[in-house]
């Protein structure tokens, strides 16, 4: 388990608050949803909340590594929303198909430089409403946990866990000119998520001059396009928002399409074609 962060009154504490969360959150949906054998899992404690914990050292180290991989861009404050993603696998050839996804909303995080990330926050007297304790923000991410463990372990079973995997997808915020914050640097830990997890462009009637004028309204998909495809999902389960000064955060579980359609022997989705 992450190690007890430090007072809440930096950005940097409050980044690390956010990041042990997200560590306690991992672990916590893996061992609800069935990935891997319950009997790996054993419980700890974090934020005062008995928490599941698999114990495969290789599989600690990756949760660890995929969590410090976002430490650069929550502190640039580039980061719009957090996702851990369970999918199927394809075999024989299938596609992948995304399952049910856990999502965590940052876009009303502060953004605050880099240069000042260990700069504390404004002094607020005791018994201000806008003050911030770490006893407060413990609380609320342990009743996020205790939901989140029992919101999980209440949805439909998934069909063959054993055959899922599951990924950490990061949603990037536009910058002032309407540009992503898509990390492009080498070595990269990060890859393109899946086209039915990406936006759709609302930018394609722009030609490369800028002549071109943006439509107003929301941007049309085909039919047959897997862009933005598995996006919101056929049933969506709210969590909890989390409001305590700085800190503030949005958590739901939306669970995919694929997860609804049956599925034949050699994993393909089969439709059934109206009489």
């Amino acid at each position: 388990m992450p190690p007890r962060p430090p007072p809440l009154s930096t950005p940097h504490s409050l980044h690390t608050h956010l990041l042990s969360f997200l560590t306690l959150s991992i672990h916590t949906i893996l061992h609800a949803r069935g990935l891997y054998p319950q009997d790996t899992f054993l419980l700890t404690r974090a934020f005062n909340f008995p928490v599941p914990q698999n114990r495969h050292p290789q599989l600690c180290a990756y949760i660890n590594s995929c969590v410090a991989a976002l430490a650069p861009h929550l502190q640039a404050g580039t980061i719009d929303s957090l996702s851990v993603v369970i999918y199927s696998d394809a075999p024989f050839g299938g596609e992948i198909q995304i399952l049910e996804r856990y999502m965590f909303s940052l876009s009303r995080f502060p953004t605050i430089p880099i240069s000042e990330r260990f700069t504390e926050f404004e002094f607020r007297a005791a018994g201000d409403p806008n003050e911030i304790r770490n006893v407060d923000v413990e609380e609320e991410l342990r009743a996020t946990l205790r939901k989140l463990a029992y919101s999980a372990g209440k949805l439909e079973g998934l069909k063959n866990p054993e055959d899922c995997t599951w990924g950490v997808v990061m949603e990037m915020k536009e910058n002032a000119g309407g540009e992503g914050n898509a990390p492009i640097g080498h070595p990269q830990p990060f890859e393109p998520a899946l086209a039915e997890l990406q936006i759709p462009s609302q930018r394609a009637n722009t030609d490369i001059k800028g002549k071109g004028k943006a439509k107003e309204s929301e941007p049309e998909v085909t039919s047959n396009s897997r862009v933005g495809r598995a996006r919101g999902g056929a049933k969506s389960t709210a969590i909890r928002a989390v409001e305590v000064g700085e800190f503030i955060m949005e958590a739901w579980i939306e669970e995919g399409k694929a997860k609804f359609e049956p599925r034949d022997p050699q994993g393909e989705r089969q439709h059934h074609e109206p009489e």
